[in-house]
């Protein structure tokens, strides 16, 4: 082989390196937004956001909408969607819509142009058809956040390719151990659960044989042990769709 081929060759895979690499996207505005109107409780300053940030929160779905998914590891397209479909529920609520109502779901998640890529989704489709069709893995319901008070705490921070793994484990964790979300119970038998465990229960199934052995991995060692040897007998709370704004911050 030439020098000249071999050097050319050299630099050509170190620049595919390089490029594999940096391909990240950039979620460090929707990071801020988080950090600034979410607290600790996972609760929404929409009202603030609305009058100062409703700009960024724009900015930050525009890029969203012209990523580009060839440049980005599975990682890293997971934690796009997971954000934007965040992202988007944000947009929804300051634009005066939200979950609160039967008739006020449908339209909410089943309708709109939530463009991510390239391509329009309705927040339905997204979670469906990309979020747990494409990627299966039934973490997910631990991140997405549907802007209502029965769902997961939102996370104070974007999600990365690189963080993804660690704080999906720990939002399930943090989900199976609210004693709001998942009374459990103490008891050998009888476990309380978030109706999220029922409506998606095949997703938890294909991926631990079992509801039970999937809860088992994130739920505190006082949980129910039937939760292992599939025992248990659930029950599913009542879900709280009133907006998961701070107090006097609904838009």
């Amino acid at each position: 082989m030439r020098l000249g081929t071999r050097a050319g060759i050299l630099i050509g895979a170190a620049l595919v390196g390089a490029m594999a690499h940096a391909a990240t996207f950039d979620h460090s505005v929707w990071d801020e937004l988080l950090e600034k109107y979410v607290d600790s409780d996972g609760r929404v300053a929409y009202k603030r956001l609305k009058s100062a940030d409703a700009p960024k929160l724009e900015a930050y779905l525009q890029s969203v909408a012209a990523a580009d998914l060839s440049t980005l590891d599975v990682n890293e397209q997971m934690a796009l969607y997971i954000n934007a479909y965040n992202a988007y529920v944000f947009k929804g609520i300051l634009g005066g819509s939200s979950a609160e109502g039967v008739f006020a779901r449908v339209g909410f998640f089943g309708f709109g142009k939530n463009r991510v890529a390239g391509i329009d989704y309705s927040l339905k489709k997204m979670e469906d058809d990309v979020l747990r069709g494409k990627f299966k893995d039934p973490r997910v319901h631990f991140a997405l956040v549907c802007g209502s008070t029965s769902c997961p705490k939102l996370e104070r921070e974007a999600y990365t390719g690189a963080t993804l793994d660690a704080l999906l484990d720990k939002k399930g964790r943090e989900f199976l151990a609210d004693s709001f979300r998942n009374p459990l119970g103490a008891g050998p038998k009888d476990v309380k659960l978030s109706s999220i465990f029922k409506w998606f229960a095949g997703d938890f199934q294909a991926n631990a044989g079992s509801v039970g052995k999937f809860i088992a991995r994130f739920a505190p060692a006082s949980a129910s042990v039937c939760l292992e040897n599939d025992s248990c007998e659930f029950e599913y709370i009542d879900y709280d769709w009133s907006m998961n704004a701070q107090t006097g911050e609904k838009p």
